[in-house]
């Protein structure tokens, strides 16, 4: 089996961070600021893009502000389904991965065998 993308590794390490201890809002914090925030939309695989730039897009108000800043403004459901979108942009991952290649961050195309 090919090594794990990028992308793998960072939702990975994200889904890690978001069991703890702490509070849902500091571990999606932590989730996004730690391992998220700095993927780039087409390191996703194709069908997983749009769903990630919503997520994005949902945790810094359209990257008017800090992430930080927005995820202490969001209600507690909100937190809990910007949790959830990352647990399915995880799955997506997984499933695009089992299926055939896509963009890595290096811009060279992994090939997958079963």
């Amino acid at each position: 089996m090919a090594a794990p993308s990028h992308a793998e590794e960072k939702f990975h390490e994200a889904l890690r961070a978001l069991v703890g201890a702490a509070s849902q809002r500091k571990r999606l914090e932590s989730a996004y600021l730690d391992n998220l925030s700095d993927l780039q939309a087409a390191e996703l695989p194709v069908s997983q893009q749009a769903k990630f730039v919503r997520l994005r897009d949902t945790l810094t108000h359209g990257k008017q502000l800090d992430a930080e800043i927005a995820i202490e403004a969001m209600s507690d459901d909100e937190v809990a389904e910007a949790v959830r979108q990352i647990l399915a942009l995880y799955d997506g991952i997984m499933d695009a991965a089992r299926s055939g290649p896509f963009p890595s961050s290096a811009g060279r195309t992994q090939s997958r065998t079963a």
